[in-house]
């Protein structure tokens, strides 16, 4: 067995105690979850550390820092799902209507009618903006680019557009 996780098998208690101080318990959805979260980031700060671990104090120093590293990165993420949560509770509903909405049809046509026009980067960058809903920064990581880059298609985007509609 690996020393890092030898040394985790015999100190499940840190993750349990990084999990707890989030008000996590045993019998919540997300505790699970949290666990094994917290078992990966000790992993990750043992590797990273490469702590001297050959005495009970080294391996007590050793458990009581990362402890409180995995609770700040637990945290952190136990906070960025709640900020989600209440973004995707706030965000406007879109109306329920009986009649038939014929935006979309027409969207459709003007795509049709631009794609072909459109070089192979852009036709990317317009799908994961249009069906994606994806923000620069995300389609550059997607595509591997530049944020840059992918503003610099987006522009070509609009500019194939404008010579559409003047058309």
């Amino acid at each position: 067995m690996q020393p890092g996780y030898a040394l985790l098998a015999a100190n499940p208690a840190v993750i349990h105690w990084a999990v707890k101080q989030l008000g996590l318990f045993k019998q919540s959805a997300e505790y699970e979850d949290y666990l094994r979260l917290g078992e990966a980031r000790y992993l990750f700060y043992f590797d990273r550390m490469h702590p001297a671990v050959a005495t009970a104090a080294q391996q007590a120093a050793f458990n009581h820092q990362v402890a409180w590293r995995i609770y700040r990165d637990l945290k952190r993420r136990l906070v960025r799902e709640g900020r989600r949560a209440q973004l995707e509770k706030a965000a406007p509903q879109p109306p329920t209507t009986t009649a038939i909405d014929t935006t979309q049809i027409e969207v459709r046509a003007v795509l049709a009618a631009l794609w072909p026009r459109l070089t192979p980067g852009a036709q990317q960058v317009l799908r994961l903006r249009f069906d994606a809903q994806l923000t620069n920064r995300e389609i550059a990581a997607l595509m591997g680019l530049s944020v840059q880059r992918v503003s610099q298609l987006a522009q070509q985007l609009q500019r194939v557009y404008k010579q559409l509609e003047a058309e």
